[in-house]
């Protein structure tokens, strides 16, 4: 692993996204409309312009980098769907544009890294080691957050407010990340990709640094049982039966195996307890509409169904619509998204915009496949970055990860283009060794 250092300056434009990332308070639609630029997004606007104004600097000095992977490619032709959809149909141009924007600056240091590749391939390994260490940032102010102000941090769960019956809850109570603003689902999901990254290193690592990441784990797992995040569970397990499956090891499988014996033993042991934590308590009507998702899509999908043909294949204006949806006719101003990447996608970008990030994702995870298939199988970062590949695909049923700018999105681009690079590099040394 290459260690990253506080103060690389080739890691600058992933500084400059990560400082955007940073949520002080939430806005509605009406006060984004009424007064866009705040102190408290004054930071945002900042990192964004000054990191699209670096890399259009770079790249007119450069070049872009030749033979995208498909993955980039596709998610590139999102953005200019999304951009064709502002410009034609967003009744706020500025507010779309902006939002295009933020996606274009992320998608922008993807092609960064990857140019810097073709001549220093450790550049792609400590662009991700950073972004790891960001998500571990994350969740140390998130605990920062529960010592300095417990209050806030240990709410009630948002989606029972309403609800009587929530106190019938295992654990009544949802984590919330207070000095940074971050939701109950990102912190479950942050764990959930840290804490399999952790049980995918420690399998390789040396006994000397096991004890600290048996600590990491205990603690990312604390984190992610008071996180409540059921999407976060559901996809954590998935990588668990992906990482299990491939392992190459048959000791390693039985281990797993028999790992996979007791927990489920326990779990079926102390399935009441089980059910009610999962579903914090909620009515089995109230968990089958996965906590009003299904109803909110349902409004938006008929509201899609109504528009006319153009507006089907480039959408209602990127961004705009969704949030229009959320306030006209469903009463949440203060929601950003429709809880669903797919459904924001068809609603902002159309046909045409939802198959480009499908056929993105797709390509991303066919080159993984592609990578555990070969030969050299025994490279672990297929392993690594699969898993978590799999955790975010599970969170983009349920909510913002592929489709807008936030935590996941960064994640997800540069694993298009490390999984590219190792696939390269496989194949170089798979040449090499035929060669011999």
């Amino acid at each position: 692993m290459k260690r990253v250092r506080l103060f690389d300056t080739e890691l600058l434009p992933a500084y400059l996204v990560f400082i955007s990332l940073l949520l002080f308070s939430g806005r509605s639609i009406g006060e984004a409309s009424t007064n866009p630029i705040t102190l408290a997004n004054f930071h945002k606007v900042a990192a964004i312009g000054l990191l699209l104004f670096l890399l259009a600097i770079y790249f007119l000095r450069k070049g872009l980098p030749r033979n995208w992977p498909k993955g980039l490619v596709f998610f590139g032709c999102f953005i200019v769907v999304s951009v064709i959809s502002t410009f034609l149909y967003s009744p706020w141009v500025l507010f779309s544009l902006w939002k295009s924007m933020e996606i274009l600056a992320v998608f922008g240091v993807a092609l960064f890294v990857l140019h810097k590749s073709r001549s220093d391939g450790s550049i792609i390994e400590r662009y991700y080691e950073a972004i790891l260490l960001f998500f571990k940032f994350l969740l140390i102010t998130v605990l920062a957050g529960l010592i300095l102000f417990p209050d806030e941090a240990i709410q009630m769960p948002l989606s029972d407010k309403a609800f009587t019956g929530y106190q019938e809850g295992v654990i009544p109570y949802q984590l919330f990340g207070v000095i940074i603003q971050i939701n109950p689902n990102s912190i479950g999901m942050i764990a959930a990709i840290l804490l399999y990254i952790c049980i995918v290193r420690i399998m390789s690592s040396d006994r000397k640094s096991r004890l600290k990441k048996i600590i990491e784990i205990m603690l990312l797992l604390t984190m992610l049982v008071f996180a409540q995040s059921r999407t976060a569970w559901i996809a954590f397990l998935l990588s668990g039966v992906f990482a299990m499956v491939i392992f190459a090891s048959r000791k390693k499988k039985i281990i797993a195996l028999i790992v996979i014996f007791s927990v489920g033993t326990v779990t079926y042991l102390n399935k009441a307890t089980l059910y009610q934590y999962m579903t914090r308590g909620m009515s089995e009507t109230r968990v089958m509409q996965m906590s009003g998702r299904i109803n909110m899509w349902d409004v938006a999908i008929k509201r899609f169904d109504a528009t006319d043909l153009e507006n089907k294949i480039f959408g209602l204006g990127y961004m705009y619509a969704n949030r229009m949806i959320l306030a006209t006719e469903l009463g949440a101003e203060d929601r950003a998204t429709l809880h669903s990447d797919y459904i924001d996608a068809l609603i902002s970008n159309g046909w045409s915009g939802l198959a480009a990030l499908i056929l993105s994702i797709l390509y991303a995870l066919r080159n993984i496949l592609v990578g555990l298939i070969r030969p050299l199988q025994a490279n672990p970062r297929f392993l690594e970055l699969g898993g978590i590949l799999i955790i975010l695909v599970v969170r983009s049923i349920t909510g913002t990860t592929f489709a807008s700018h936030n935590h996941f999105l960064v994640l997800f681009l540069i694993i298009i283009v490390y999984v590219e690079f190792e696939l390269q590099r496989t194949s170089r040394s798979s040449r090499i060794h035929l060669s011999r």
